[in-house]
């Protein structure tokens, strides 16, 4: 039902004006407004008309708060005064309502404003009513007391002279937590014992002007709680005397509020994110100072217009519109948003919107919480080219190329096209290294660089996987004509001179060549065939190109019998676990082992797993290898934690075939640590990072259930597969292992120095511990302590140790301690 509301706004904005009757409107009243803006005006104002409300700015340029409420209370007017301002400090909200204003609203939260206003009219018209009744214009005594009985606020008749209490009402002994007897039975002073002398001043002002504004006092309850109330008085009489007539409202979940608010302001103030909060209309009602400082706009160039002015233009309709339904739907929307700054300068951001409702779930406002991310953006982007380009000719790398040619694949399967892969090694480029150096050898592989892109299409790839080493993927293809064409033109191309200090070098390449579907279909066997193809160009007499054929591929017999070899192995035992320490570089203590697998045949050499492992990959063998591993790795980690009291851990590798079943490591693993009692924060599982792109449907949440067991994580030889921060970000990783090929020589080698340094800083920001593998040498050992690398493995500390080997170390370890 529509409320009339009849409204005196001391007021210098026309904006703030609007906002706060937009606010009052949404509260169901019918409003008439006059706003004055000088003394002379409000005078005016309160001699022509009635008045239900008057909500006065503190702070005007001729004129003030206190003023307007001075004037008010000179008239004599029992009208409600309501101070509601931008600011809000803690001295002005006493002030004002010590001076007498019934209620302290800031204008950036306008939600008590109805609330506020409709408390007070009622308290006005129970005095309005009281005083009445009470002074003899009530006509019937059973309705007076009636009201006295049942109103909702604790009423207190006191004897002025003597401050004893001679009546009370039921809601007066339910507040304060006395009976009826208890409480005629005291003097004000017994319940306001700290706050006498302020309470004497105000009943003095009340016999003296008649009645009394609302103030705050401290109520001492029967349970010795400090109550905080709001109290308005007036005169009556009775029997002849007059006496006080006390409404006391408790306001402690007022306080509680006010006391929240400050807090929400404070946060508001000094949030480091900027904030901005609109209306339901998406009006812009405040900002803080983050958000200044972010977009460069101030509250005067902001506040009332719509997040649109923010737009960089960089998003079309369709994200906003999925952007509103998620918050519509959900209450909230998380994401990446580029916008543009007073500046104009566009830049990225990270936003977080929520929408605010009332109780009846009506949306009344909308915050946003955001920050600039350009460092952030800036940060990912060179690691990005860090990880998947080469540093010197600026091509992407050998972990880029794969991508491409998967995607290059996947592309042709759709179209029935075909695509080409060329392995380009560069001929006596060896000779140019050991003739002119190194700083020669670079500038000759940007110039072959330069011109094998001159020789291909632009939707075509070249990459550097290392060395001189060059690989080309031809997508799209019809057929082989088009690749006869490209790899003539490499060959002549690479067969000019060099020039280098007036001298030509000569050089040229032999190319290999493989093709999809033709030869194959998955990456890394293309990979092998034009390697293989490529030695063949060699063998054949250099500066020439050659397919892929089946011929070259008899060495796959060769792979078959290794692969018997190997069931053979399994069977008859002949696998071993050889463990390699991972070292603490603070205090050079050993935290963990890592266990690597062996292969020893009867009589012959032990067989190292570059050998085999691929082989047992290929071949379905790697899972029973590898759960094989862990058993043995755990009892035997146990045993040495058992025998000599250490607070051994040991790490095992794992297989991306090991995925390719849900489930079964889970088991593997479950059944490892239950047979031989090792606590599962002792095992610690070492992931390639292939594994994030397992066929697994979800990775995240195999990697939950197996952190749900107690066991760490762990990334291994980071920076040479498919690295990328977004796995750091979302999977649960306790390690980081940074390979060894980043690690050799570090100390002398800046560019390796660069990336390792990034990639531990990166570690540390995301505590996630960093482990350097491949230690040889003290200088490499120093450096990495210098940057706060975490741990350490490598041939400084030792070789890796047969588990016989390994437990004569720590019983030697036992001897010396």
């Amino acid at each position: 039902m529509t409320k009339l509301l009849r409204v005196l706004s001391v007021e210098d904005q026309e904006s703030d004006l609007e906002l706060l009757l937009i606010a009052l409107r949404r509260g169901g009243f019918e409003l008439t407004v006059q706003r004055v803006e000088t003394h002379a005006e409000m005078a005016v104002a309160l001699n022509q008309n009635p008045w239900d409300v008057v909500l006065a700015d503190h702070r005007l340029p001729s004129f003030d708060s206190f003023s307007a409420l001075t004037l008010l209370q000179e008239r004599g007017l029992d009208i409600p005064f309501i101070v509601v301002s931008g600011s809000l400090s803690d001295e002005m909200v006493v002030k004002s309502l010590k001076s007498g204003a019934q209620d302290f609203i800031s204008k950036k939260n306008l939600s008590r404003l109805v609330p506020s206003i409709e408390r007070n009219l009622e308290e006005v018209a129970i005095r309005k009513k009281l005083t009445k009744e009470t002074t003899g214009r009530l006509k019937s005594e059973e309705r007076f007391r009636k009201i006295f009985m049942n109103s909702n606020d604790a009423i207190l008749v006191i004897d002025p002279e003597g401050d004893k209490i001679l009546e009370i009402n039921p809601r007066a002994s339910h507040m304060l937590g006395f009976t009826k007897k208890e409480l005629l039975s005291k003097r004000v002073s017994d319940i306001h014992p700290d706050m006498m002398k302020e309470f004497r001043t105000f009943t003095q002002a009340v016999l003296k002007k008649g009645r009394g504004w609302a103030d705050q006092f401290t109520c001492l309850t029967q349970d010795n709680r400090h109550l905080p109330v709001e109290m308005s008085a007036s005169v009556i009489h009775i029997q002849g005397r007059a006496c006080i007539l006390c409404l006391t409202r408790d306001i402690s979940e007022r306080k509680e509020a006010e006391r929240r608010q400050r807090l929400s302001n404070t946060v508001f103030k000094n949030a480091a994110e900027a904030i901005l909060v609109t209306d339901a209309d998406e009006k812009i009602l405040s900002i803080n100072p983050a958000f200044t400082s972010v977009t460069g706009y101030s509250e005067a160039d902001i506040i009332g217009q719509t997040p649109r002015i923010l737009q960089s233009g960089k998003h079309g309709n369709q994200f906003y519109q999925e952007m509103w339904k998620a918050i519509n739907t959900n209450g909230s929307w998380e994401g990446e948003i580029w916008d543009r700054k007073k500046s104009g300068e566009i830049y990225p951001k990270w936003v977080s919107i929520i929408a605010v409702k009332d109780k009846a779930g009506k949306v009344v406002q909308y915050t946003s919480l955001f920050s600039d991310i350009t460092r952030r953006k800036e940060a990912e982007e060179a690691l990005r080219v860090r990880a998947y380009y080469d540093p010197l000719t600026e091509l992407p790398n050998r972990t880029l190329l794969i991508e491409r040619l998967s995607l290059a694949i996947k592309q042709a399967k759709r179209n029935d096209k075909k695509v080409a892969l060329l392995f380009i090694d560069l001929d006596r480029f060896k000779n140019v290294n050991d003739t002119f150096g190194h700083i020669t050898g670079d500038v000759i592989l940007k110039k072959t660089a330069d011109r094998l892109l001159s020789c291909i299409r632009e939707t075509d790839t070249v990459a550097r996987p290392g060395g001189d080493e060059f690989l080309v993927i031809l997508s799209d293809l019809a057929g082989k004509d088009e690749v006869v064409s490209v790899s003539k033109k490499v060959v002549e191309s690479l067969a000019q001179p060099f020039e280098h200090e007036k001298r030509d070098v000569f050089l040229g390449a032999s190319v290999g060549i493989t093709m999809f579907p033709d030869d194959g279909e998955e990456v890394g066997l293309l990979l092998k065939q034009a390697d293989m193809a490529m030695y063949k160009a060699k063998a054949s007499g250099r500066s020439r190109y050659h397919f892929f054929n089946q011929e070259m591929g008899k060495s796959a017999k060769a792979r078959s019998l290794l692969e018997w070899d190997l069931r053979r192995a399994l069977d008859h035992q002949e696998l071993v676990v050889y463990y390699q320490p991972i070292v603490d570089l603070d205090s050079l203590k050993t935290l963990s082992l890592e266990a690597l697998v062996r292969w020893q045949p009867p009589d012959s050499e032990l067989i190292p797993p570059d050998r085999f492992i691929s082989i047992a990959e290929e071949s379905g063998l790697i899972s029973k290898i590898g759960a094989w591993v862990l058993e043995t790795a755990c009892h035997q980690v146990m045993k040495w934690r058992r025998r000599y009291g250490l607070q051994l851990s040991v790490s095992v590798n794992v297989s991306k075939q090991q995925f390719n079943h849900e489930g079964l490591l889970l088991s593997v693993v479950t059944h490892a640590l239950q047979q031989s009692h090792l606590p599962p924060e002792a095992l610690t599982l070492e992931l390639t990072e292939s594994l994030m792109l397992n066929p697994v449907k979800d990775v995240r949440a195999y990697f939950s259930s197996l952190k749900k067991l107690g066991v760490r994580l762990s990334i291994d030889d980071f920076g040479t597969g498919y690295s990328s921060l977004s796995y750091l970000w979302q999977y649960p990783f306790d390690f980081l292992k940074i390979d060894k090929s980043f690690v050799l020589n570090l100390s002398s080698e800046t560019k390796k120095q660069s990336l390792v340094k990034a990639i531990v800083g990166m570690g540390q920001s995301m505590e996630i511990t960093v482990i350097a593998e491949g230690v040889e040498t003290y200088e490499d050992l120093s450096y990495l302590r210098s940057l706060g690398c975490g741990e350490a493995q490598g041939y400084y500390f030792s070789r890796p140790l047969s588990a016989e080997a390994y437990e004569t170390v720590l019983k030697e370890q036992r001897k010396g301690s």
